[in-house]
Parts: C-alpha cells; structure tokens; sequence
C-alpha cells in the first residue's frame, strides 16, 4: 500500500496535530501507520504560509519526504524544519529512527526516507524539545522590552551547531536579531537549516521566547550578499530571525 499526503492531514485522521491526543500513538499498529501519525507533528514546523512545502510518501515502512519544487532554497529549509519535527517525534516514541538524506540522486525532489529504526528510549532533552512543538509557532504581535540572557543565546547557538549551522547574534538588544548560516551553500546545506532553524525555536519557546522570520532581505540576492559581507565571518546567511522575551 502507497499513502501519500500532505503533513496539514494525517493518512487516518481529520484532525490537526494540535487536537490530537498525544497518547494516541498506533504502538500495535503496522510500521505505516506509525509513521503516519509521526507526520503530524510535521505540520507544526514554520512553513511561512498555510500552504506547506512538503509532502510525504508512505509505502513498506518507509516515509520519504518530498520538496514540492527542487531548487528552492527557502522552500527546502522549511523542508528541513519539518524533518526534525518528525525526528523528534520519532524519538518521543521510542524509536531511534534511520534517516538518509538525498536517498536518491536522480530524484532531487527526494529530501529524505525515514524509517522507525531500533527502539531507544528518548532522552531528557528531546522530549523537552518535543513538548514545545505546541507552542512553537512564530509570532507577529508586539516585542517585549526584556532582553535574551548571554547564557541563552550560547544555548540557542548551540543547539544551531548540533544540526551544523551556526546563529550570529547582530543585535543584542530586544529583540534581538540574529542570522542563521551554513558553511556551505547547497541543497544539503539548506535542509540543515532548517533542522537547525526547528530546533532553535523549539529551544528558544523552552524559556519563553518567541520569534519571527524575516527573510526578505536574504531572500534578495544583493541584500543577501551584503548581509554576507557585513558579518564578518566565513558562510552564507539562511534565515533572518528576530528573539525576545514577552
């Protein structure tokens, strides 16, 4: 059996992930139709619109997740953010979770193909990350006047190097505007933004703060190599974010 869907609907369920109940994990079920339940924690990622960018195949225990168009570096990054979601999702029920990335070449379409993998209890630190995916939605409303303690932007820019990118703080004051980068600048680079990116703000909502994208500037070429040039350091520049406290 092949199932294929977007991560807004589950393969058996109506409902969005948010009004699901956690508890309700199929463990008895087929490995699709556990994988199935794990992409509902994929709809929870930024995906910039209503509309998201991803779309998953589900066929002999494998999820693969695909790019709606190849090429698109923004588009891949939020691609990226909802594959940590699922990874995080996987280790929330007990699984270790096999991930290849770019499992085939001549599909470039093919970001990933996820499998349960051994069972491995989660760790302390994934389910405080998973526990946020509720709660982890960007906001546009006004900034607070509190400023992100030294000890938190060395955690949030710790948590952007464990998916291999790097978060630079341009302006500490509230809100705090920080960059998002890579070493590199390709397609792999892009999905480990956007792994990087998702756990960022999941770890920046672990203590209160939110966030909001601005990425027009890195979406324009000149304004992204300006923002290049003037951070003084080796890279490219993925997401623009702006931090604070409410």
């Amino acid at each position: 059996m092949t199932t294929t869907f977007a991560a807004s609907r589950s393969a058996d369920c109506e409902a969005p992930p948010w009004l699901v109940d956690e508890g309700g994990f199929p463990a008895d079920g087929s490995d699709d139709c556990k994988l199935a339940w794990l992409v509902r924690w994929a709809a929870l990622a930024p995906s910039g619109d209503n509309t998201p960018p991803w779309a998953f195949r589900i066929e002999g225990g494998t999820l693969d997740l695909h790019a709606d168009r190849t090429g698109n570096r923004e588009l891949i990054i939020r691609c990226g953010a909802a594959l940590f979601h699922v990874w995080l999702a996987l280790r929330h029920y007990g699984y270790a979770g096999d991930i290849d990335l770019y499992p085939e070449l001549c599909h470039p379409d093919l970001l990933a193909r996820i499998r349960l993998g051994e069972m491995r209890p989660p760790t302390a630190e994934g389910e405080l990350l998973f526990s946020q995916i509720p709660r982890s939605h960007t906001h546009r409303g006004p900034f607070g006047p509190s400023p992100l303690s030294p000890d938190l932007i060395a955690a949030l820019q710790a948590a952007a190097a464990e998916e291999g990118a790097w978060l630079q703080i341009l302006d500490d004051k509230a809100p705090v505007l920080a960059v998002l980068g890579t070493e590199e600048d390709d397609v792999l680079a892009w999905l480990e933004a956007g792994e990087a990116l998702a756990h960022v703000l999941l770890r920046a909502r672990r203590d209160g703060v939110w966030a909001s994208l601005l990425n027009l500037p890195i979406d324009a070429p000149e304004l992204r190599a300006e923002l290049r040039q003037g951070i003084g350091r080796t890279g490219y520049p993925q997401m623009l974010l702006r931090l604070w406290m409410r």
